[in-house]
C-alpha cells in the first residue's frame, strides 16, 4: 500500500497548523480555493502559504457546481488560483448534491454534466498546461456522470470511506474497494475518511493517501 499520507482542507479548517501535521508525516494536503462562481475560501491564501512553508506537495481544488456555467466557473477559478510552478495539477471536486445553502438541487443529465467538467478542464488545462486531477466517487462516477470513460486519462482522486471510518492513521492496508472502471489499478489518490484526527488540530479533517512514493508525487508538481 501507498506510504504518502496527506488530508485536504478547506474554510471549515481555519487556522490549522501545517507545520505540525507535517512533523507527524503528512507530505501532502490538497486546499479548496473556489466553488461555483460564488465562493473563495476565505483561508486559502493562509493556508497556501503554510503548506508551502512546511514542505508539502500542495495542490488546489475547485468545488463544481452542476447548476452554474463551467466557463464562469474555470475563469473564477483561474482568476484566484495561483499559477505556477511547485504545486500539484488544479483538482475538479465532482460530488455535488446540495446548494450553496445544504438544500438538495436537481443535477443536469450525464451527459451535461459530462460535457460540464470536460469544458471546465478544457479553460483550465489551457492555461496550465497540465491535466486536471477529478475528485469523485465511484456511486456519483456511475450515477452523474453516466459511468463515462471521458476523463480515463485524468488522475483520480478517490473519495471512498470504508467502514467502520477510520479516526486517525495509519491509513487502510487494502486497496479501495469500488475504483471506476477507467482507473482500476491505476487510481492515483484516495480519500479515505473524512473524521480524521491530527495533532495540531481539535476537528475532524479528510485524511488522504497517494497512490505511490514521495518522488513519484514529487514528479507531480507542474514545472
Amino acid at each position: 500500500m501507498p506510504t504518502v499520507n496527506g488530508l485536504d482542507v478547506s474554510g471549515h479548517d481555519d487556522g490549522i497548523d501545517l507545520g505540525t501535521i507535517a512533523d507527524d508525516g503528512y507530505s501532502l494536503v490538497f486546499i479548496k480555493a473556489t466553488q461555483g462562481d460564488y465562493y473563495h475560501s476565505a483561508s486559502f491564501d493562509a493556508q497556501w502559504r503554510g503548506a508551502t512553508a512546511a514542505g508539502m506537495v500542495h495542490g488546489a481544488y475547485h468545488f463544481f457546481d452542476f447548476n452554474i456555467d463551467a466557463t464562469a466557473q474555470a475563469n473564477f477559478f483561474l482568476e484566484r488560483y495561483p499559477l505556477g510552478p511547485g504545486a500539484l495539477p488544479p483538482a475538479v471536486d465532482a460530488e455535488q448534491l446540495y446548494d450553496r445553502n445544504g438544500h438538495p438541487v436537481p443535477i443536469p443529465s450525464a451527459d451535461r454534466c459530462v460535457a460540464a467538467v470536460a469544458r471546465f478542464n478544457e479553460i483550465v488545462e489551457a492555461r496550465t498546461g497540465v491535466r486536471n486531477i477529478l475528485y469523485m466517487g465511484y456511486y456519483f462516477w456511475r450515477d452523474y456522470l453516466g459511468a463515462t470513460d471521458g476523463f480515463a486519462g485524468h488522475p483520480l482522486w478517490l473519495a471512498q470511506y470504508p467502514e467502520p471510518k477510520r479516526t486517525a492513521s495509519p491509513p487502510p492496508t487494502a486497496a479501495p474497494a469500488l475504483i471506476p472502471a477507467p482507473w482500476r489499478g491505476n487510481w492515483t489518490f484516495w480519500q479515505y475518511t473524512d473524521v480524521g484526527r491530527l495533532a495540531g488540530f481539535n476537528k475532524n479533517l479528510d485524511l488522504n493517501v497517494f497512490n505511490g512514493n514521495l518522488d513519484q508525487l514529487r514528479a507531480m508538481v507542474m514545472r
